[in-house]
């Protein structure tokens, strides 16, 4: 019962949060024209596929990288050596807020079966400091993402819940590990992961 809740809240809080970043991008986030193209490109083989969708993933997704204090709450959303998730843990100890404020699409391709995105993003980060002080900075990354070709965007009306193929129970969808055994999904043939990270400044 308490798994059951659990994974219940998760699935309310990626709703939420897809939709709130949405929103927030509709209303002030600045784009480019490359971004245009590839989300040109992206429809003509996901009809429910939005930049503004796809905005929320990632804004869901960058906020567990900028928020984890340990390496499991990662999860199989950022996929890159574990000493530089070891870094990006240390370099965001204490940030309390993420807000992306500009991104690009820059390219996209396919190769062996997997789709690849490369975005440029800035982002607003607040970080708590010395005598609870809160700073703020400006961050500029370059990340890739990729997701299995022939998975389409989900309606976000849809509850889709994914079984671990060694215990039968519930992967949590923030994190991609099976809250009973703790095996990991290959979250990449359901939903589009962080490939690459890199931080510009």
């Amino acid at each position: 019962m308490l798994l059951l809740g659990v994974i219940s809240f998760n699935l309310i809080f990626i709703g939420i949060s897809f939709l709130i970043a949405a929103y927030a991008i509709k209303k002030g986030m600045k784009t480019s024209i490359s971004s245009s193209r590839v989300v040109e490109h992206l429809q003509k083989k996901d009809t429910l596929f939005s930049e503004e969708l796809l905005m929320g993933n990632i804004q869901t997704k960058l906020d567990i990288v900028h928020y984890a204090n340990k390496i499991e709450n990662l999860g199989t959303i950022i996929q890159i050596p574990e000493q530089d998730k070891i870094k990006l843990i240390e370099d965001y100890k204490n940030v309390i807020c993420c807000k992306i404020t500009k991104c690009a699409l820059i390219d996209f391709n396919t190769s062996n079966g997997i789709d690849y995105i490369d975005i440029q993003i800035d982002a607003d980060l607040y970080q708590v400091i010395k005598e609870e002080k809160i700073a703020s900075n400006k961050e500029q990354l370059k990340i890739k993402i990729m997701r299995k070709t022939d998975i389409k965007t989900n309606n976000m009306l849809e509850i889709i819940m994914h079984q671990c193929e060694k215990c039968g129970a519930n992967i949590d969808p923030l994190t991609g590990i099976c809250n009973y055994c703790k095996t990991s999904l290959k979250l990449e043939n359901y939903d589009w992961v962080i490939s690459q990270y890199e931080k510009i400044k």
